[in-house]
């Protein structure tokens, strides 16, 4: 997924449903899972500023995206797939979060 591809409705949702799985074994917190999700749904726009950002999250666009990466880092307490599922979703959003980016296209 890259910035400004057009993205299926299914494929947000496989990368909500990692993120769930994610929260439902105990390597994110609740507060991570809002976090990453909330990346999530903006990848397909390019990412957002800090307008959307702040209100939700009280810290302006580059804090947010360190807090994201942060979400996504393995810890030792992840079993292989924990480690591969944030792996694979940072690398994603990585990429779909243009620096700078304000709202791109559509879904």
């Amino acid at each position: 997924m890259k910035a400004g591809a057009t993205y299926s409705p299914e494929q947000i949702r496989a990368l909500l449903y990692q993120c769930d799985q994610l929260k439902r074994t105990g390597s994110i917190s609740a507060h991570q899972h809002s976090v990453i999700s909330f990346a999530v749904q903006w990848a397909p726009y390019g990412g957002t500023d800090s307008s959307e950002i702040f209100p939700r999250f009280g810290v302006c666009r580059g804090r947010y995206l360190s807090l994201v990466a942060e979400a996504l880092l393995p810890s030792p307490r992840d079993d292989a797939h924990s480690r591969g599922v944030k792996v694979r979703l940072a690398t994603v959003l990585v990429h779909a979060w243009v620096p700078g980016s304000r709202r791109r296209g559509s879904v």
